[in-house]
Order: structure tokens, then C-alpha cells, then sequence
């Protein structure tokens, strides 16, 4: 959770947990060090409850001190809004007792939210969902669902920018896409342009993931050419808004990762494989080559790409999960 109060109230009020998820995103969304606001209505809106409920929760967020509430007025000669506590008008200075009220409530988050850090050995090694996409365009969406499906009990993965001094990027998230029995991959426009996720993707596939896709964007990116079996019906696809989680795609992607792992997955190991082996480094694939058992008669002098295209020629059905086993990170 973004507030470890909203913790707190969910183990108080645990029949309220859907709606106090909810809520602790819509708070720490509009947090802003000046003074982030937001009203009853909205918030009743978002989270679908009776507003009396809603009213109730607010007040305990109030009472530990994360919001502060002012019930709003109107000025009778300027129509400005403003907190109905201020002696005057910040507008026109029209005395607040000619103000009209608004019968709307209105909430200053007080509180900073937690922000998320990458720390490799917090994050769990065999993960039941891995959360792929590029920073500048999802990180709040990614941060939503995984605080979502982490009150579902789900072990997540989240691949962030600010991964530890000295760890591998590419290593420690491929090995943890490749373990993830759920792959989201939040697809904004330049999503496949970065070789972080398409690696990712690559690795889920070698592994024979579930695939779930969340398009970002009306103009969605078809598959980058050089990966074009990524077109194969292998996706649960939604849509999403990389601003925020909506209760929609919460509801969808709660679902989606209860789908069964084996149901209608399509079996692109090879084509994963080979993409994998074209990106390896000459060490990094002369180490795969040395574990491949059926290779050791055929030259080692052979250039990269004549060694890739004879594994592809003799890689038959006994042999992929050697080769997916081979590259694993």
C-alpha cells in the first residue's frame, strides 16, 4: 500500500479492503507538497461505495493524520470556491459569512505517500506476476497494479529504473520474467523500443509464460520487426491509462491472473530462443553453444549466425527444453 496507514485500516475494517485500495491510490495520486486536494464526491465516484461509508473511512484516514477535510463554500459575489474555514473570500475578500455552502467536503492529503524502491533481495526470486514497461510512460499504473495484486496475496515483481549499484539490470530481471508465472506487459508507444522489455518478453516466452498485454494507447505499437511472432494469439489484452488504475482493469487483471498458466498458450520457445541467441554477447553464446550436447560435432569456426541457424535446423521437439534451459539467465 502507498500508506502504511491504509494497512492499518484494512485490518480494522477488513470488509472495506476493495474500497480502502482504492482509496490509499486516489490519495497518493493527487498528494502534491503544496497541498494535493480532493472531494467526497470524487472519491465516491471512484470507488463505487455509499458516500456515508466512504465518509466514514476519510474520517479515520483524517484522525491518523494522512488528510485533513474543510467543507466548502461558494462566495456570493465572486462564485470562487475555497475552505469554508477562512474568515473572507480569497478571491474578492467578500466576508465568509455571505459565502453560500457547497455541501461538498473536501480533503488535503497531508501525508507523502511511500514511494517505491527497487531492492533486488526484497523482491521475490520465483514471482507469480512480473510487471514490464518503460518508466517515463507507466510507473504510476505500474506502481497501482502492483500494490493491487500484491493485497491479492500475489508475489510481484516490478521492474524499476533504480536498480541497486552493482546488479546486472538485464540479469536480474530476466530471471525474474523467466520465473514469473504471469507476464503484464504495459504497452505504450515507444514500449518495444526499449531492449530491456523486449528481452523480458523474450524470456517469459522461453519459459512459455502466460502473456497479459495493457495497450496505453489508442496508436498501439504492433510488434517490432524483428520479433513479428509476437502477433500470435498468445495475449490477454485490456486497456489502461498509464496516469492510474481504474477499477475495470484492477477487476481484469485480477482475473487474468487466475487464469490457468497452460490454458491457450501459444508455443513460441523457438522463436524466443532464437531472438535470445541473436542478442547473446560472442562469450555469452559461446557458453550456450559449450551446453548444447547434440553441437559438439559441428565446427566451432562456423560465424555466429551459421552456429544460430544450425541449432534452429537441429532443434527438434526433445531438444527445445535443453536449448530453453541453456539460455536461461
Amino acid at each position: 500500500m502507498y500508506y502504511k496507514e491504509s494497512t492499518q485500516l484494512i485490518e480494522k475494517n477488513p470488509f472495506d479492503k476493495s474500497v480502502l485500495a482504492v482509496l490509499d491510490r486516489e490519495l497518493a495520486h493527487v498528494y502534491a507538497p503544496t497541498g494535493g486536494l480532493t472531494e467526497l464526491p470524487l472519491l465516491v465516484s471512484a470507488t463505487g461505495a455509499q458516500p456515508a461509508n466512504v465518509r466514514k473511512l476519510m474520517t479515520e484516514y483524517e484522525s491518523l493524520g494522512v488528510v485533513e477535510s474543510y467543507e466548502q463554500v461558494e462566495c456570493s459575489s465572486c462564485g470562487e470556491r475555497y475552505d469554508g474555514r477562512k474568515a473572507e473570500c480569497p478571491e474578492c475578500g467578500v466576508e465568509r459569512a455571505r459565502a453560500r455552502p457547497t455541501d461538498v467536503t473536501v480533503y488535503v492529503v497531508k501525508k507523502q505517500p511511500t514511494a517505491l524502491a527497487f531492492d533486488p533481495d526484497s523482491m521475490p526470486k520465483t514471482p507469480d506476476v512480473f510487471v514490464s514497461y518503460r518508466h517515463a510512460d507507466a510507473a504510476t499504473l505500474a506502481a497501482d497494479i502492483y500494490y493491487s495484486l500484491l493485497l491479492e496475496g500475489k508475489k510481484v515483481f516490478l521492474d524499476r529504473s533504480d536498480i541497486a549499484v552493482g546488479a546486472d539490470p538485464s540479469q536480474v530481471y530476466s530471471r525474474a520474467a523467466s520465473h514469473a508465472k504471469y507476464f503484464i506487459a504495459l504497452v505504450s508507444e515507444t514500449y518495444f523500443d526499449s531492449p530491456y522489455c523486449r528481452k523480458e518478453i523474450a524470456h517469459s516466452l522461453r519459459m512459455r509464460r502466460r502473456l497479459i498485454r495493457v495497450n496505453l494507447s489508442d496508436d498501439v505499437p504492433s510488434a517490432p520487426p524483428e520479433m513479428p511472432w509476437l502477433g500470435t494469439p498468445n495475449w490477454l489484452s485490456h486497456e489502461g491509462d498509464g496516469e492510474g488504475l481504474s477499477a475495470d482493469l484492477e477487476a481484469a487483471l485480477r482475473d487474468a491472473v487466475q487464469t490457468p498458466t497452460s490454458a491457450n498458450v501459444a508455443d513460441l520457445r523457438r522463436q524466443a530462443c532464437r531472438y535470445l541467441l541473436e542478442k547473446l554477447s560472442k562469450s555469452d553464446f559461446d557458453a550456450v553453444w559449450g551446453r548444447l550436447s547434440w553441437m559438439d560435432e559441428y565446427d566451432k569456426a562456423l560465424s555466429k549466425q551459421e552456429k544460430i541457424d544450425q541449432i534452429m535446423r537441429e532443434l527438434t521437439e526433445e531438444r527445445v527444453e535443453e536449448l530453453c534451459n541453456a539460455l536461461a539467465p
